[in-house]
């Protein structure tokens, strides 16, 4: 472990984008939102009272947000470079590659290159963004691994920043990929963009989202993820299954919430874990809507399982390796549970749409990232705790949806 030590600390590429814009974390003694993980713009008094006047109005007992003013912005997209790639050996046979990526709130993600007798597995690839593929073949060169050495591509989940180059890598490598077994949970969050676009709006509509967000969205969306569609596996993996390797056995866990597909490989003899994005140190969990029962349940779930398996070494899906792994599985745990708390909190204040909420939570950042990843969080959430019985739905006349403390 000495080569990993003496690196940036974790998400420091984080806090300089967040200074860049400048946004402050949210402190314990500000009142507005004291369980929040949250952040908050800097701002000269005037725009704090324009925010405050768009936060929203009261009408026959719904709080509804007023969104005709800008208030709301996009993290700038930054140039990733192949420049930016890194490669640390862990063990024998192990290696973490920092794949850069045209993210600001996501700078890199990390592939893992698991040695078998002729050839290599990765472990998630990166976007289809540039730096894209130079960013990759950059990180495989720094562990000294060719292209076509790689035998198996495993993605730990179908979100861009981790699946969006798979397409291409298997036309550079001739590669199998293989990913969680699962068509249904797969395949439905990427046919979303073929979904009729009135079937889309009804959707957005019943949650209070309005159609020049959702179109603003997917036109993001199309641009993030839509260059390189992900293709079926050749392997499907199942819960339980053993991945083989040179130096060790890696067993495939399922692990919901984050991502209905996503999955884990636990190294049992070495206690090692590549977790994916279920245990992160973000200030917020974004957690993936309407692809399964109770995807909010899932992410908690997903988290003690993290905790019960006790692994000595976290492979995270971004940033370092983590040794104190209680710390992050604490810190993701808090972060969830302090977003379900804040989801009362606003609820509190009476009835309102979904996405009223999510437009209350992510006001002060005027962040649109931010907004977007609240929207599908607090969706989740709102499930999670009406099937707890502790929030109830209607519908008005309208046919959106109104929700309200039990």
């Amino acid at each position: 472990m000495g080569r990993l030590r003496g690196r940036e600390p974790r998400y420091a590429a984080h806090a300089r984008a967040r200074r860049d814009l400048g946004v402050r974390p949210l402190r314990g003694g500000d009142q507005r939102a004291p369980d929040r993980l949250a952040y908050v713009a800097d701002s000269p008094p005037a725009a704090r009272r324009g925010r405050r006047r768009g936060r929203g109005r009261r009408r026959r007992g719904v709080t509804e947000a007023r969104l005709s003013e800008p208030l709301f912005v996009p993290i700038p997209a930054r140039a990733g470079s192949p420049s930016e790639a890194r490669a640390f050996e862990i063990d024998a046979g192990l290696w973490q590659l920092r794949i850069p990526l045209a993210y600001a709130h996501a700078p890199s993600v990390n592939g893992y290159l698991l040695a078998r007798e002729r050839d290599h597995v990765l472990v998630d690839c990166g976007s289809s963004l540039p730096p894209a593929w130079a960013g990759l073949e950059a990180a495989l060169a720094l562990a000294g691994v060719a292209p076509e050495e790689i035998g198996l591509l495993v993605t730990t989940h179908h979100h861009s920043d981790h699946a969006g180059l798979v397409s291409v890598v298997i036309a550079r490598t001739g590669c199998t990929y293989a990913h969680l077994d699962g068509p249904a949970t797969l395949t439905e969050p990427l046919r979303e963009l073929d979904r009729p676009a009135a079937e889309r709006r009804a959707l957005a509509a019943e949650q209070g989202i309005p159609a020049w967000l959702l179109d603003l969205w997917i036109a993001n969306h199309v641009a993030a993820d839509g260059a390189t569609p992900i293709p079926p596996g050749d392997r499907l993996l199942r819960e339980g299954e053993v991945l083989r390797t040179r130096a060790t056995d890696w067993i495939v866990l399922h692990a919901p919430g984050h991502c209905a597909s996503q999955l884990m490989l636990h190294d049992v003899a070495a206690g090692r874990l590549i977790s994916a994005d279920v245990v992160l140190r973000a200030p917020a969990p974004y957690v993936e809507w309407r692809h399964r029962p109770d995807a909010f349940g899932d992410h908690l779930r997903s988290i003690d399982r993290v905790e019960s398996l006790a692994p000595a070494l976290l492979l995270p899906g971004h940033g370092r390796p983590v040794e104190d792994v209680a710390s992050d599985v604490g810190f993701a745990r808090e972060a969830a549970l302090s977003l379900l708390a804040e989801t009362r909190r606003l609820l509190a204040d009476g009835p309102a749409t979904p996405y009223d909420l999510a437009h209350r939570y992510a006001a002060p950042s005027k962040s649109l990232d931010l907004l977007q990843l609240v929207t599908s969080t607090l969706l989740a959430a709102l499930d999670h705790l009406e099937l707890r019985g502790e929030v109830v739905s209607r519908h008005d006349a309208a046919g959106v949806r109104i929700v309200a403390l039990a």
